[in-house]
């Protein structure tokens, strides 16, 4: 039986051509961490430009900053300050290779 995948479409405008934009899929499937989902493929056909990822049923960023959850399950500003945090020093991490 299948696995469950999520897709990320794109517009092909970001990328100066299909070169550029699977010169960064790669480079962003290099990268395994508890906290990323991992990066399963992508398609550059066309105009086409999509990124596949491992499915992750844990709602939406949306839901759980603003509500749609139990009040437990809301990020309180602690977590939101840790997890930007964290984001800076993976992109500081990122921009230094």
């Amino acid at each position: 039986m299948g696995s469950q995948v999520a897709v990320k479409r794109l517009n092909y405008k970001l990328f100066k051509g299909i070169k550029e934009f699977c010169e960064v899929a790669r480079f962003l499937g290099t990268f395994h961490h508890k906290n990323l989902v991992s990066l399963k493929g992508y398609c550059a056909e066309g105009k086409e430009r999509m990124l596949v990822f491992d499915y992750i049923d844990n709602s939406s960023l949306y839901a759980h900053l603003h509500g749609d959850l139990e009040e437990l399950k809301k990020l309180d500003w602690g977590k939101r300050i840790k997890i930007a945090i964290g984001c800076a020093e993976g992109l500081a991490y990122v921009t230094s290779l």
